[in-house]
C-alpha cells in the first residue's frame, strides 16, 4: 500500500515538472544555477526527512491500533459504551461473546434487553445512580445470552463524554462471575447446613437422654410383667421409643456427630445387600441394576451408617418413579487434585458411588433445599424429611461430598464421593449377637441426667452388679479417689457440667493408670468421644441403650485384664 502511494506521488510530480519545462524559462547564470541546485538538494533532504517521519508516525499509528485492538477487543472482560437512554453505542468482542450476539448487532440495542426480569430493578438503580451522581458504580445481576442461557455478571460503570458530540456516556465493564457465585452459594449453603446441624445435634443429644429412660425402662418391663396387656403396653412403648431413637440417630447423622464404628468398609458388599433388599421390597416395575467398577471398593467408616445412607437414596429414587423405571447403582475410582475454595470436595483418590433413577426429576428450589432436615415434597404421613438430611450428614461425617444432578422430567443422579481406602477387600466374619447375661463387679456410674443415672443403676443392679451412683464428675472423682481399689469399672457420661468425660477419665487414670471405663453419650462416636477411646476407654455405649446393649459392654469390659 505504501509503495503504490509513493509511485502515484512520483507520477504526479513528474507531470507537474513536464508542464513547467514546456514554459519559457530564463537561463540562469552559473552562480544562480549552483544556488538553485543547492536549494533543490535541501528541499529534497527535507522531503526525505518528512517522509521518514510520516512513515514512523504511520507505523506508530498501526502499532497503536493493534494495541487498542488487543487491549479493547481481545480483553478478558466485556467493554460497553452506553448512551444516556441505555442504548449500546459500542461494544468489544468479549461483550458480544458474553451476550452471544454479533458485535454489530449490539449497537443501538438497550442493555436492559439482556437483563433477567427479576434483576431489572438492580440494573435500573445502577444506571440511575451512575448518571445522577457521576461517581463510579458497580452491581451484580443475571444476564441472559441470546440462546436463553443465563449467567451472573458484574457491571462496573464510570461516566465519560463522547469524543465527537461531547454527550455524556457510560463506560461499562462486564465480567462473568458465575463460577464465583456458584462457589459463594456452596459456601453459604455449607454454613447454613452447619448451623442447622449444630442445632439438630444438640436437640438429638438432649432427646436421646430422655429416650434412654423411656426405652430402657420399657425394655426392663417387657419380660417382668406377667399381665399380658401390661406387657403389650410395655412392648408398644419400647417400639415407639425405638422409632424415636432411629429419628434421633438420623438427626445426629445429619449433624455429623460421628460414626458409631470406624472399620474398613466394602462398599460393593453393602450395595449388593441394599440392591437385593430393594428388589424384594419395591414395585417390580422398577428394575434395580448395578455397575460396580471400583477396585478396590474400600472406604473407612461405619458400615451401618453407609448402608442406611444408600438405602435412603434407593427409597428416595423409588418414590420418584411411581410408574416404574430404572434404578442403577454404580461405582468407580476418581482422582481429584485440589478442591475449590469453599468446596467440600475431598481430594486425592476417591470412591464415587452414583445412584441414578429415571424418575420425575426435580426443580431448582427442590435441589436447593434437598438436604435440609424435615424438608419433603411428599404428602403428609409419607415421610419425615430426614432421609436425605441424614444421607448428607453421613457423607460429610465420612469426609466425603454429595452432588445432585437433576432436571424436571429427566431423572436424578446422586453422586457420593468418599476418600478411598487403598487396601484389598478383607474377609469379614459375622459378629455374633450378644444377649443380656449376668455380670458381677462393682461399677461406678456418673451421669448428670437423673433419669439416665437411675436407669443405669437399675439395669446394672438387675444384671448382678453392685453400683455406686454419682450425679456429677466432681463427686465421682472424690468417690474413686477414696475407693478405687474396690471399683472394678466406671461408666461415665461424656458431656457433664463442671468436668467433661475426657477430663474425668484423665483424672481417674492419674489415680489408677489401669482404670477400666466405658463411655456413654447421646452423641455418637466422633471427635472428643473418639479421642477418649484412643486414650484408653474400653468401649462406647450409645444412648439410648437397652439392657442387652449394656450387658454386652459391661461383661466384655469386666472380662478384660487391667
Amino acid at each position: 500500500m505504501t509503495n503504490e502511494r509513493d509511485k502515484n506521488l512520483r507520477r504526479r510530480a513528474e507531470d507537474k515538472a513536464a508542464a513547467v519545462a514546456a514554459q519559457d524559462i530564463e537561463v540562469p547564470s552559473l552562480a544562480e544555477a549552483k544556488r538553485l541546485v543547492h536549494e533543490l538538494r535541501v528541499h529534497q533532504i527535507e522531503l526525505e526527512m518528512q517522509n521518514a517521519e510520516l512513515r514512523q508516525t504511520r507505523a506508530a499509528l498501526e502499532t497503536s491500533r493493534t494495541r487498542y485492538f488487543e487491549l479493547y477487543d481481545l480483553a478478558p472482560v466485556g467493554y460497553l459504551t452506553l448512551g444516556e437512554p441505555g442504548l449500546i453505542l459500542e461494544a468489544n468482542l468479549r461483550a458480544a461473546a458474553l451476550l452471544g450476539v454479533p458485535r454489530d448487532a449490539l449497537v443501538n440495542q438497550p442493555l436492559h434487553r439482556f437483563v433477567l426480569p427479576e434483576d431489572q430493578d438492580v440494573y435500573y438503580l445502577h444506571r440511575k445512580q451512575l448518571f445522577e451522581t457521576g461517581a463510579p458504580q458497580a452491581c451484580e445481576l443475571r444476564l441472559m445470552r441470546q440462546d436463553g442461557r443465563p449467567f451472573w455478571a458484574r457491571l462496573e460503570g464510570t461516566m465519560g463524554q463522547d469524543a465527537e458530540s461531547g454527550a455524556p456516556v457510560c463506560r461499562v465493564t462486564m465480567s462473568d462471575i458465575t463460577e464465583h457465585k456458584t462457589t459463594e452459594e456452596r459456601l453459604r449453603q455449607s454454613e447454613k447446613m452447619e448451623a442447622i446441624g449444630q442445632l439438630a445435634g444438640g436437640v438429638a443429644h438432649d432427646f436421646n437422654n430422655q429416650l434412654a429412660g423411656v426405652l430402657g425402662y420399657a425394655d426392663m418391663l417387657v419380660d417382668r410383667l406377667e399381665d399380658e396387656n401390661l406387657s403389650r403396653y410395655a412392648r408398644n412403648i419400647k417400639m415407639a421409643g425405638t422409632r424415636a431413637a432411629d429419628l434421633t440417630r438420623q438427626l445426629l447423622a445429619f449433624a455429623r456427630k460421628g460414626k458409631y464404628a470406624i472399620v474398613p468398609v466394602n462398599v460393593h458388599r453393602i450395595l449388593g445387600e441394599v440392591a437385593e433388599l430393594l428388589r424384594r421390597s419395591i414395585d417390580k416395575q422398577i428394575q434395580v441394576r448395578q455397575h460396580l467398577d471400583a477396585d478396590p471398593p474400600m472406604v473407612s467408616g461405619d458400615p451401618s451408617q453407609i448402608q442406611n445412607a444408600l438405602l435412603n437414596l434407593g427409597l428416595n429414587a423409588r418414590d420418584a418413579m411411581p410408574d416404574g423405571g430404572e434404578l442403577v447403582f454404580a461405582t468407580r475410582i476418581l482422582d481429584f487434585a485440589d478442591a475449590l475454595p469453599g468446596d467440600d470436595q475431598p481430594t486425592g483418590r476417591c470412591l464415587e458411588i452414583s445412584v441414578r433413577d429415571s424418575g420425575v426429576g426435580m426443580g431448582p428450589e427442590t435441589k436447593r433445599r434437598l438436604f435440609e432436615p424435615f424438608f419433603t415434597t411428599k404428602g403428609p404421613g409419607r415421610g419425615t424429611g430426614m432421609g436425605l438430611a441424614s444421607v448428607y450428614g453421613t457423607v460429610r461425617n465420612h469426609g466425603g461430598a454429595i452432588r445432585v444432578r437433576s432436571e424436571l422430567g429427566e431423572g436424578t443422579t446422586m453422586l457420593i464421593y468418599l476418600p478411598l481406602l487403598d487396601q484389598p477387600v478383607p474377609d469379614t466374619p459375622e459378629t455374633p449377637a450378644v444377649s443380656a447375661a449376668p455380670c458381677h463387679g462393682r461399677v461406678l456410674v456418673v451421669d448428670d441426667e437423673k433419669l439416665v443415672l437411675d436407669l443405669a443403676v437399675d439395669m446394672l443392679t438387675r444384671l448382678g452388679c453392685e453400683v455406686i451412683a454419682c450425679a456429677d464428675a466432681v463427686e465421682a472423682l472424690e468417690t474413686y479417689r477414696r475407693s478405687w481399689r474396690e471399683i472394678d469399672l466406671v461408666l461415665l457420661d461424656m458431656v457433664m457440667p463442671k468436668m467433661s468425660g475426657k477430663a474425668l477419665f484423665e483424672a481417674l487414670r492419674a489415680i489408677h493408670p489401669q482404670v477400666k471405663a466405658l463411655l456413654a453419650s447421646g452423641y455418637s462416636l466422633n471427635g472428643e468421644a473418639q479421642s477418649i477411646l484412643d486414650a484408653g476407654v474400653l468401649a462406647f455405649v450409645q444412648k439410648p441403650f437397652t439392657l442387652t446393649d449394656l450387658s454386652g459392654k459391661v461383661t466384655a469390659a469386666l472380662g478384660k485384664n487391667g
